[in-house]
């Protein structure tokens, strides 16, 4: 049996937002060291982090930042990574205007 037949998908709870938020993170990262979000509101990654939980906790939808849109990866039983989806505009606003207006409603 290969890698992929043994990685598992399920539907993200609150148990798992520690590997959503590590997701999110590596990805707002994109391959480097910056978190964009950090330098603009000149937070530290763990106030990033916090903020970041505080709003999954929300469950906004049709955005990237609902913890109901995730789904967490599994493999032999271990968390290794999440993913999300959701239909952008489908309730007429851009995802990145939701994102942007969480955050700034989020941090002080």
């Amino acid at each position: 049996m290969n890698f992929i037949d043994e990685v598992n998908l399920s539907p993200a709870t609150t148990e798992d937002i520690d590997i959503v938020l590590e997701s999110i993170i590596e990805a707002e990262k994109s391959s480097t060291n910056v978190l964009s979000s950090c330098l603009i509101f000149n937070i530290s990654e763990n106030e990033f982090r916090e903020v970041l939980n505080t709003i999954l906790l929300e469950e906004i939808e049709d955005c990237e930042l609902a913890l109901s849109g995730y789904l967490v990866a599994k493999y032999r039983d271990e968390k290794i990574g999440a993913l999300c989806s959701w239909v952008e505009g489908i309730n007429g606003y851009d995802s990145a205007i939701i994102k942007a207006n969480l955050l700034f409603a989020v941090i002080d």
